[in-house]
Order: C-alpha cells, then sequence, then structure tokens
C-alpha cells in the first residue's frame, strides 16, 4: 500500500528542511555591540513612557471589575510526605542556587567586562529570564525554591535564632492598615 502525500504537504516538509539545512548565524543578543538608535534618544523614551501610560489606561478600564476565582487541581510536593525524602536534594538545590547568583554577581562586579568572555549576561538574561521562566512554565515554581534571596534570609535566620535563642527574628509588631495590603 502506497501512502499519497500531497504536494502542498511535501513543499512545506522540503521548506523546513531546507530553513533547518541553510540556516546561518542569527544574531538576537547585541552582547557586547554598540547599538545606537534611529530616533533622537528623547523620542524613544517619550514613546516607551507612552507605551507604559496607555498599557495602564487600557488595563484600568477593561480590568476595573474583580476577577473571577478560580480553582484549579494543585499538588503541593513540598508539603507531603515525599518532602522529607526530597529534603537533602532541595537543600544542595537551594545552596547551588546560592552559589551560582554569587558567582555571577562577582563575575558581574570583577569578571571581564567583555560580554562574550562573562558569565555574567548569559546568566542574567538566557538561564534566568528566559530559561527559568520555561522550566516554571513545565515543571511548577522553581524560582520561588531556589530564590537566593530567601535561602539567605532562612540562613540568616536560622543563625539568628540559634544564637539569640528566640522563635524568629521579626518584632512581632502588628501590620499597618494604612499600608493596604
Amino acid at each position: 500500500m502506497t501512502l499519497s502525500i500531497p504536494p502542498a504537504v511535501r513543499r512545506g516538509y522540503a521548506a523546513g528542511v531546507s530553513a533547518v539545512l541553510l540556516a546561518t548565524t542569527a544574531r538576537a543578543h547585541g552582547f557586547g555591540e554598540r547599538y545606537d538608535l534611529p530616533i533622537p534618544l528623547p523620542f524613544y523614551l517619550a514613546g516607551a513612557a507612552a507605551a507604559v501610560v496607555v498599557s495602564f489606561l487600557i488595563a484600568a478600564l477593561f480590568l476595573s471589575a474583580s476577577p473571577v476565582k478560580r480553582s484549579y487541581p494543585r499538588v503541593e510536593l513540598l508539603d507531603s510526605r515525599a518532602a522529607s525524602l526530597l529534603s537533602p536534594f532541595l537543600a544542595a538545590l537551594k545552596i547551588l542556587a546560592l552559589a551560582v547568583f554569587i558567582l555571577t554577581i562577582a563575575a558581574g562586579l570583577i569578571g571581564n567586562q567583555n560580554p562574550y568572555r562573562n558569565i555574567a549576561p548569559t546568566m542574567v538574561w538566557i538561564i534566568w529570564w528566559v530559561g527559568l521562566a520555561y522550566v516554571c512554565a513545565f515543571i511548577g515554581d522553581v524560582a520561588a525554591l531556589i530564590n537566593p534571596w530567601r535561602t539567605v534570609f532562612e540562613l540568616f535566620e536560622r543563625g539568628y535564632c540559634s544564637l539569640t535563642g528566640r522563635p524568629s527574628p521579626a518584632l512581632n509588631l502588628p501590620y499597618p492598615p494604612h499600608l493596604g495590603v
């Protein structure tokens, strides 16, 4: 039995294969390259500000009603019994994320200032902003789990509590109602 493939599908397949095989280097990011705006800087800044203002006006006009609260199925892995088995792995992951964070800051401050030879631009723009967004979209909120600022605070809190004997570094003051939610 022969399979008949329509000519349009064959042409589309051939075009896709050709596009992959004939692809050249794309310059999607301008790391290290100077780029001059095609318009004066004040025009560019005014256009950017206008875009922000217009987007907020549109949001104010169309999002005035409170959103409908919808529930969806959730699985809290960190609140389950399996979390105790994952605890050493999660602690190591947090420490690794903190080490990478410190390395990135150090590379940005004292590393080679050529962006092609420094890991900081790649870590911030590609790994953090793009890569972590995809990981969070497909796996879950990994960013909250490996947040280096949270890890620093947890280490500070643990050290403070062990040194002072207090249950937490909080002052136990009520939240001021005039500050809102």
